[in-house]
């Protein structure tokens, strides 16, 4: 018996605040690319830290924090995956791809929020 890759809904996604309802202040992360019926399917919530059980400065953003680096994910595997294959391609002149540093700087601005 092998075993099955697990593979994850593809990206882009994005960090979307609720703004009403059971899970408003919280974060929901959206699918670009997948919808029900126009709708973009959630690949994920993220809820906000408690302010009770963590002080009000680690509580402070870091739920936004984390909204960003998740919604990221696919791209940065994405970029990761694509310098890695090239810097061991053994055809690869060892040189540095500008295009690949470009869209790496792009995606951790994601990532951070920015």
């Amino acid at each position: 018996m092998t075993a099955s890759k697990a593979t994850h809904t593809p990206g882009p996604w994005k960090a979307v605040p609720t703004a009403s309802g059971y899970w408003k202040g919280e974060f929901r992360i959206e699918s670009a690319t997948r919808t029900h019926s126009g709708i973009p399917l959630d690949v994920a919530l993220v809820r906000r830290i408690n302010a009770e059980t963590v002080s009000p400065q680690t509580a402070d953003g870091e739920s936004d924090a984390n909204a960003s680096l998740i919604a990221a994910a696919p791209d940065l595997l994405a970029i990761l995956t694509r310098i890695i294959h090239r810097a061991t391609t053994p055809l690869s002149d060892g040189g540095i791809d500008w295009d690949d540093v470009k869209a790496a700087r792009a995606i951790i601005a994601k990532a951070e929020g920015k």
